[in-house]
């Protein structure tokens, strides 16, 4: 006759099996992506990085199938995804664009990750980052590519008037500076035909301030501030150089200063698209001027990737993201394949990495050295967003470019303007 302690070990190792067969049990999750760049850049190679993030987690997960519609360009993503939202038919998984996250957060659509996820911090995310998929101190996405702004420098024309290469942790003083000496008419008809800077706009010059437009709750704004109306200041004196504007860009070789983003330098630094754009002049960049009260960053763009709430395989998804973060070669295959910048900064230090960076390069002086993109990665302001942001930032800029850049009428004006945009923020 069988022991009572063979019979409760024999139930036990049932129980173990029968839990073990069900833990293994074959599941299929949907993955909502879309062609292309998401930062409007093109980029032939996102279905090649999905497929391999794929098959390393297949290996891991034998029994969790990833699945995926091809096809879906970005710029039908947001409706196609929406019309899945409606009919209660979205993927498990999906990406969450950033003009998207705060409705889709907001709408209960995507899943609180706080429980779900298992980071391994030590081999070192970028913690502020992590906050562009957060709403009310809940985690709804993850930064799947992040994608930051630097200052885009024409050196041939730094170097043609003789001045060095601006430091990382340059001033807005220095920036002015720069520009008063690049800004001139070259070949005296009386036109301004060089010019020091395009493109720096008042909201970089806020971010890089240290200033915040809003509280996080979206009910207040703060545009009658020292530090805004310095932002101002330095725009007027920008203006007050470039006179009626500029006609001429950046890659016409006549500007010295730009911003634009990582996604701009992974795309036109290579081969073959240099040949369309920055091609005939030496240029490379920097961290972006810093004000009196900021750091040498502006805000940064997230691609997000989140869980559907209404998922029935929520635990099977998490492992998804989980494995994409954790994994080293899931982050390098981002670096490879894509125009943004992964989670994981360590996996910047690696030859793989390196070598993705320099690789195809038209120039060995235009790369951005490592120690450069964590700078600016963790410098980089992370916009507190709520359901109007967008809306109540786009009026704000109709209403900024109308002020007259004259100390006097920007304090009067930005002080009517937050008065009226407090007023939206309420209703």
């Amino acid at each position: 006759m069988m022991s009572k302690k063979r019979y409760i070990l024999k139930i036990f190792i049932l129980l173990f099996l029968i839990l073990g067969c069900q833990e293994k049990k074959s599941i299929t999750l949907e993955l909502g992506v879309f062609a292309g760049s998401a930062w409007d850049t093109p980029n032939l190679n996102t279905f090649i990085m999905f497929d391999e993030i794929i098959d390393m987690f297949q290996e891991s997960y034998p029994w969790i199938k990833i699945t995926y519609k091809s096809g879906i360009l970005k710029e039908d993503y947001s409706e196609w995804l929406s019309q899945k939202i409606l009919k209660n038919r979205e993927p498990d998984i999906f990406l969450v664009l950033p003009e998207d996250f705060t409705t889709f957060a907001s709408i209960g659509i995507l899943e609180n990750l706080n429980d779900y996820l298992l980071i391994n911090r030590k081999e070192g995310i970028y913690e502020n980052i992590m906050k562009s998929g957060q709403q009310d101190g809940k985690q709804y996405g993850i930064p799947f590519e992040v994608n930051p702004t630097f200052m885009f420098v024409n050196k041939s024309l730094l170097d043609r008037e003789g001045l060095n290469f601006p430091s990382k942790n340059w001033t807005w003083k220095e920036f002015l500076d720069y520009s008063e000496i690049l800004t001139k008419d070259t070949n005296n008809d009386g036109f301004i035909d060089q010019y020091g800077v395009k493109n720096f706009n008042w909201t970089f010059a806020v971010f890089s301030n240290g200033e915040t437009l809003f509280n996080k709750e979206g009910t207040k704004s703060f545009l009658n501030t020292p530090g805004v109306r310095d932002s101002c200041e330095l725009l007027a004196s920008i203006e007050l150089l470039n006179k009626k504007g500029i006609s001429k860009t950046f890659d016409s070789g006549s500007i010295a200063f730009e911003p634009n983003t990582y996604s701009t330098f992974r795309t036109y630094g290579y081969y073959p698209y240099n040949i369309l754009k920055f091609g005939n002049f030496d240029w490379s960049t920097t961290l972006m001027p810093r004000g009196p009260n900021g750091q040498n960053a502006v805000d940064i763009k997230s691609l997000l990737i989140g869980i559907s709430s209404r998922s029935r395989e929520k635990k099977a998804a998490s492992q998804f993201i989980n494995f994409i973060i954790n994994n080293r070669e899931s982050q390098i295959s981002i670096l490879r394949n894509s125009k943004g910048l992964p989670l994981r900064k360590d996996v910047l230090y690696s030859e793989e990495a390196r070598s993705i960076l320099t690789k195809a390069l038209s120039s060995p002086d235009r790369a951005i050295t490592q120690e450069t993109i964590i700078d600016t990665v963790e410098n980089s302001i992370i916009v507190p967003k709520f359901r109007k942001y967008d809306a109540t930032l786009g009026l704000i800029d109709k209403e900024i470019i109308q002020i007259p850049m004259n100390s006097t009428i920007i304090q009067n004006d930005l002080a009517r303007l937050e008065r009226i945009i407090n007023e939206q923020l309420q209703k």
